[in-house]
């Protein structure tokens, strides 16, 4: 049986270019135009990849850890297919093959900072915050809001309105990282308007909200039924979802480990533990955000067992790979629970998430974090 050295070999055997011993290329007569005809019977959803692969080792450009998992995964996909032809698959198999081409490293992070007079946006490309941006620049932002190539970076102009956008939309929405600068920023320009909206007791000992507005309090009152003790938890934990703030007087029955599920729109977990589920727990009894909807493309769903077993059948909605169906049939998320990263591709999962009141990340690994459904090369 014949062995390759390398991922790369691997890929171009079944792209139908034959690797040569030793060389850093292919046969001197292939030009690098992709696959030239495979060698094996491929899924038409492994096509693409495996042509975009195939161009790549080409240019020389080496796969990325997901992309390098993702070769390794086809070629042991067809390893039945490829013991025909007399190539085996032990060396993928067992962890012994190499890459002819140094992994990337890809920065993920998503990032709000300051220079001078410009909010500086950075994030990787993903195409539906590709377009936010743009919209935002053509029709909404005061002043200039522009792509800069060489720097890698979108350069806004420092206005109140672009500032409380770039926080609503992306830190909030979309979970990017802002400096303490920005930060201070966006202080700054709430108490300018009437300060920040700040829930405290009074001294009746009845939970009032400070320099609220009518369409906030409006919300309130529909969502957890008025300022009043009997609702101080939900009040509390609306916190995160409308961004004011809670005196610390407050929040002293709330326990430390539940206190970031009540005042923040989103909480991220890596490869939880025991003690992670349990802290979920709390927070969802104490909440009562039923149903918990789940979601985990995976399908490994240790979060729904979990759930399940602490709270009932009842209590849990969960979500298969596509979700579109069991999502027009539900009326709220009130929490969501799921390993699927922050990059939100396709309407049906930017639906889910946009829908989500709260969402809990439990994440598999570290490259969990920027998980891509389906078979497209993420670089």
């Amino acid at each position: 049986m014949r062995e390759f050295e390398f991922v790369e070999d691997y890929i171009l055997f079944i792209g139908g270019h034959d690797p040569v011993p030793g060389a850093s290329g292919m046969k001197s007569n292939w030009i690098g135009y992709g696959m030239s005809k495979p060698v094996i019977n491929l899924a038409r959803y492994d096509v693409s990849v495996l042509n975009n692969f195939t161009i790549q080792i080409a240019n020389s450009t080496g796969f990325t850890l997901k992309q390098a998992d993702l070769a390794c995964k086809i070629i042991t996909k067809y390893q039945r297919q490829l013991s025909k032809l007399e190539v085996s698959v032990e060396p993928i198999n067992n962890g012994k093959v190499q890459f002819k081409l140094p992994i990337r490293e890809i920065d993920y992070t998503r990032n709000i900072a300051m220079d001078n007079d410009t909010i500086q946006v950075r994030f990787p490309f993903v195409q539906n915050l590709v377009q936010l941006m743009r919209e935002f620049g053509k029709e909404h932002s005061q002043g200039s809001a522009e792509w800069d190539h060489e720097g890698r970076v979108w350069n806004i102009s420092l206005t109140e309105f672009n500032t409380m956008w770039v926080e609503n939309e992306l830190v909030r929405k979309y979970n990017f990282e802002p400096s303490k600068a920005f930060n201070e920023y966006v202080t700054l320009c709430k108490k300018v308007h009437g300060g920040i909206p700040t829930l405290r007791m009074d001294k009746a000992g009845v939970p009032i909200m400070e320099n609220i507005s009518s369409n906030l309090e409006k919300f309130l009152v529909d969502k957890t039924g008025g300022f009043s003790v009997n609702n101080l938890t939900a009040l509390i934990d609306y916190a995160g979802i409308c961004q004011y703030e809670v005196d610390e007087e407050l929040l002293v029955d709330i326990p430390e480990n539940v206190r970031p599920y009540m005042l923040q729109h989103q909480i991220e977990v890596t490869i939880p533990k025991d003690s992670d589920y349990h802290d979920l727990f709390d927070y969802v009894e104490r909440s009562k955000r039923f149903p918990v909807v789940t979601y985990d493309p995976s399908l490994k769903n240790e979060v729904s067992k979990r759930l399940i077993k602490k709270f009932g059948k009842t209590a849990v909605v969960q979500l298969g790979p596509k979700p579109k169906d069991q999502l027009e049939q539900l009326d709220r998320i009130p929490l969501l629970v799921t390993n699927s990263a922050l990059v939100r591709t396709g309407t049906t999962r930017q639906q889910l998430f946009q829908r989500a009141e709260k969402t809990a990340f439990f994440y598999d690994s570290e490259q969990g974090r920027t998980y891509l459904s389906g078979h497209g090369i993420q670089s």
